[in-house]
């Protein structure tokens, strides 16, 4: 379970990976005329030679051509490469130790109980839970992860925002907003719903 829901959450900010390369080497600079798509995915970034050199990817380190520019297409096939690798790095040290932990599990004897004469019995079986009880224990469960996603998809909306409100300081309240209803981490609500709870802390 623990592994399933750390594993979400880094695909859940998976898209930010792409958005951090781009803000490390430029500073996107705010064109009025751009359409809102070009303002939030800033698709016409071209990438410095930099990005796929070592020590961060596999190309040898040139500091004579660390700022050449590919083309966009370029840009954005390192861009992806770069993402779902570092995604993978995350992961590796994740499966490394939930595998240790099965099989430290595994290793625990299993417990047995003796009877009244002292001779040794089988472990007894639990108490059947009752019907009510049964459906109450994931509804409650359910629950509770619903509260938690939804209170982490308000996090990122908010930390979106102040992103969004450093980089473009002089835009309205419903500006922002729509910027974020066209993200990822949007989950198809609606920029007035966003816009509800985008500033609350």
């Amino acid at each position: 379970m623990a592994e399933s829901m750390t594993k979400q959450l880094i695909q859940y900010y998976a898209h930010r990976i792409e958005l951090w390369i781009k803000n490390v080497c430029d500073k996107q600079a705010y064109d009025p005329t751009e359409d809102s798509d070009e303002l939030i995915y800033w698709r016409k970034w071209q990438a410095p030679m930099l990005i796929v050199m070592k020590p961060s990817r596999y190309m040898p380190y040139d500091p004579a051509t660390v700022w050449e520019r590919s083309d966009t297409e370029t840009s954005q096939r390192w861009l992806k490469s770069f993402a779902e690798n570092y995604v993978i790095q995350l992961q590796i040290p994740i499966d490394r130790f939930a595998g240790q932990v099965a099989v430290e599990l595994a290793k625990q004897p299993k417990p047995v109980q003796h009877d009244a004469s002292g001779n040794d019995s089988q472990p007894t079986s639990q108490p059947t839970a009752t019907t009510a009880s049964t459906r109450a224990t994931p509804t409650n469960a359910r629950r509770e992860a619903n509260k938690l996603e939804t209170q982490a998809k308000y996090k990122s909306w908010r930390k979106e925002y102040r992103s969004l409100k450093q980089s473009h300081p002089d835009q309205s309240d419903v500006w922002y907003s729509l910027k974020i209803a066209k993200m990822a981490i949007a989950k198809g609500s609606s920029s007035e719903t966003i816009r509800k709870h985008m500033k609350r802390k």
